[in-house]
């Protein structure tokens, strides 16, 4: 009697491993999740007449000081010692590109489209999907 209600309990443990184990691993990963920086050789490259811009000492100095950290939830931006925090949703995800929809702020329920570039690289563009707003690259801290 006791060695199979032990059996019982042991099988009924395994079932609840495995059971837990496949739920934490069915949510895809987030790729943007992780530490960012300005990327401003791309953003020369992308759009060479900021280089001509009288404002592009700005621009560019803004850029390299540009730290951006994804969670699965939130996008934490600092530049040039201000933070902005922000909540942020997954709409849709593919291995090209991804797109998220802040919850908050000014800036709540508009899409901005990720697009995963080579070399740990991303373009965020506006919701039309055409206008750069911004290029990261991994940070290496």
């Amino acid at each position: 009697m006791m060695s199979s209600l032990l059996r019982i309990l042991l099988i009924c443990l395994a079932v609840s491993l495995a059971v837990v184990s496949c739920r934490g691993s069915s949510e895809p990963e987030n790729p943007l999740v992780g530490n960012w920086e300005g990327d401003v050789e791309a953003m020369k490259e992308l759009h060479p007449e900021l280089a001509e811009s009288s404002m592009a000492p700005m621009i560019f100095s803004l850029m390299s000081s540009m730290k951006v950290e994804f969670t699965d939830e939130r996008m934490t931006i600092d530049a040039m010692g201000n933070q902005q925090i922000t909540a942020y949703k997954v709409i849709s995800t593919s291995d090209e590109e991804m797109i998220i929809k802040p919850t908050e702020g000014k800036h709540a329920g508009t899409k901005t489209f990720v697009k995963f570039l080579p070399n740990d690289r991303v373009q965020l563009s506006t919701e039309n999907g055409e206008d750069s707003i911004m290029l990261l690259k991994r940070s290496s801290d």
